[in-house]
């Protein structure tokens, strides 16, 4: 049966052992839109304080909502993604998404990107604008994920065993790519995911491992050096304070938090916890979901995470979407 106190003794105890696992629990509530989403399967996420943006991959369409008060709203308008009925959309099921800023040329919200190499540039209430990228010599073989920084594309092809630059005008990237590396090349078949900061590379594997690169301008005088890989740093009690990966997580996807607290957050679909790392990748602590009401939990394993500026978490199961606030 369940007593008070039984119910007492296990909140104490979970409590003290979360403190010594260094988990922090998030109360997690369903987003409230004003359409369910069905049959689609969220693998990618992007946030501002006033839209969410998801990546269908069944479809390979992006489907943007409007938070209108505490509503998240449809937007029906929003083209992004593959279109049959548009005979000037050329893109197939885009891969990756990011966010762009306002501002910008096209007026356009987000950029996605599909496995040849095909970019869309998404504007709410019209079609997007598609173009491609200019291919390394060999060509594109399996884009997986991409990343952004100041005038900088990152593309991540694993099928290529690399991470290739675009420098942009503005949001425009016309260039021949370069690739990221020179002498040394880690190993980048299994590499499911990228971040930038600066000149310094995070690549995230499918093993858990991450590979941190330092990319060198001065070509004559110091080359691009990579760590591979290169070790967490794990100070909790009983941990080995150096360890490559978590041997009971399966990291699948990694976000950057901007400046001024730039952090690493790594995505669990094992435990569906969030690790917190410094840029250092020590690790500062894990955000466990927690669900009030257990009717409400999902019933699928976690897909995609997203963090709004204003320092909401949005994390995706499938088709069902929860949010917290950052602790």
């Amino acid at each position: 049966g369940v007593t008070e106190e039984a119910t007492g003794l296990l909140t104490t105890v979970q409590a003290q052992l979360d403190r010594l696992q260094g988990v922090v629990r998030l109360t997690m509530t369903p987003l409230e839109t004003n359409q369910k989403l069905g049959s689609v399967n969220i693998t990618q996420m992007v946030a501002t304080n006033t839209d969410l943006y998801v990546l269908d991959s069944n479809s390979g369409k992006a489907l943007h909502f409007d938070l209108l008060g505490e509503e998240f709203i449809h937007d029906e308008g929003f083209d992004c993604g593959p279109n049959p009925n548009n005979p000037l959309n050329s893109i197939g099921k885009l891969v990756d998404i990011i966010g762009l800023p306002t501002g910008n040329s096209f007026g356009a919200t987000l950029f996605g990107i599909d496995v040849y190499g095909n970019v869309e540039f998404c504007i709410p209430e019209e079609s997007g604008v598609v173009s491609s990228l200019i291919a390394p010599d060999a060509g594109w073989q399996e884009i997986k994920a991409i990343s952004m920084y100041q005038n900088y594309l990152y593309v991540l092809d694993p099928g290529n065993n690399g991470v290739f630059m675009y420098y942009g005008r503005g949001i425009l990237f016309e260039d021949k790519p370069v690739l990221f590396f020179d002498n040394v090349i880690p190993e980048m078949k299994s590499a499911v995911d990228i971040e930038v900061y600066a000149d310094e590379l995070y690549v995230l594997r499918s093993s858990g491992e991450m590979v941190e690169c330092t990319y060198s301008y001065m070509k004559d005088y110091k080359l691009t050096e990579c760590t591979d890989p290169a070790p967490y740093r794990d100070t909790r009690a009983g941990q080995h304070p150096e360890t490559v990966t978590f041997s009971d997580s399966q990291f699948i996807q990694m976000r950057m938090t901007p400046t001024p607290d730039s952090s690493l957050y790594l995505l669990d679909a094992h435990g569906n916890g969030i690790y917190h790392f410094s840029l250092l990748r020590n690790l500062q602590k894990i955000l466990q979901p927690g669900f009030s009401d257990p009717e409400y939990a999902p019933k699928k394993p976690v897909t995609s995470v997203a963090f709004s500026p204003g320092r909401t978490i949005f994390r995706a199961f499938g088709n069902q979407i929860y949010t917290a606030t950052m602790p």
